[in-house]
């Protein structure tokens, strides 16, 4: 009976590093020899990357939740996407900016 414990345990533990790194791949990616992650400005990003394939820039609302649980319109920030197609081998990554500021990084799986 432990050793099937110790099996169910070791397996759970095996599928969740998995998820995690999993979660955590597009965090960073890497850009030749360097490796870009979330934080960086975009003149780093530039430099480190050169040109993106594709831009584009989009204002989005910015909600707050009020006292009373309704959400409402606080002001707007504008949001960069540039895609970097990075060869046959591998997925595209698409880079979020907000405020020159890299916040998110996603790997164009589809």
């Amino acid at each position: 009976m432990r050793s099937r414990a110790r099996s169910t345990l070791a397996t759970a533990l095996l599928l969740a590093l998995g998820w995690a790194s999993s979660a955590l791949a597009d965090d960073t990616f890497r850009c030749g020899s360097r490796i870009v992650n979330t934080g960086l400005a975009k003149k780093e990003v530039l430099a480190m990357c050169g040109e993106p394939t594709e831009r584009e820039t989009e204002e989005v609302p910015v909600m707050v939740r009020n006292a009373n649980g309704s959400m409402r319109q606080n002001g707007t920030v504008i949001v960069e996407r540039w895609i970097y197609s990075r060869g046959n081998s591998q997925f595209p990554a698409l880079l979020e900016f907000q405020e020159g500021k890299l916040k998110r990084i996603e790997l164009k799986r589809d």
